[in-house]
């Protein structure tokens, strides 16, 4: 079995949430089903109306995990991954590396506006890398949108 691949996306500017938003979309037009992970059920729920609306000729079906028990294409996690299983788990907020093997791809990002939030992805990005268990890339938001998978 092949390792999950952990992107790390460089963020140059403090817009994550319409970038969140962007991945999904990609991800959601090839089939992949996705989870987001956020920390906070403000968050959650922040994303949840953003995804509604951020782009007016785009449609990504998804739900709050903690809120419908129907598995939509795109989950959006609070506080906890759910038990269902996803290709996919976009972080919004930093997580320990324990559930990544679940999914084939995690994308964390590299937020190089914010000097503490950079210092926090450059050990995130150490540990996961050093621990042998993913192949970790480290990718401009273009490039990674850019890219067949």
């Amino acid at each position: 079995m092949a390792k999950p691949i952990i992107y790390f996306i460089e963020l140059a500017v403090a817009q994550k949430p319409k970038y969140i938003c962007e991945i999904s979309e990609k991800l959601y037009n090839l089939g992949k089903q996705i989870h987001i992970f956020t920390s906070e059920k403000k968050d959650g729920r922040f994303l949840d109306q953003l995804l509604w609306t951020w782009k007016q000729d785009s449609f990504i079906p998804h739900s709050l995990s903690d809120e419908n028990e129907e598995t939509d294409a795109v989950q959006i996690c609070t506080v906890a991954l759910p038990a269902t299983a996803a290709e996919a788990l976009i972080l919004f907020d930093p997580l320990s590396p324990e559930p990544f093997e679940a999914y084939s791809m995690i994308i964390d990002f590299a937020e190089t506006y914010d000097k503490q939030k950079l210092n926090a992805s450059r050990v995130r990005y150490k540990q996961v890398r050093d621990s042998g268990r993913f192949e970790v890339r480290f990718l401009k938001l273009g490039a990674f949108l850019g890219q067949d998978m």
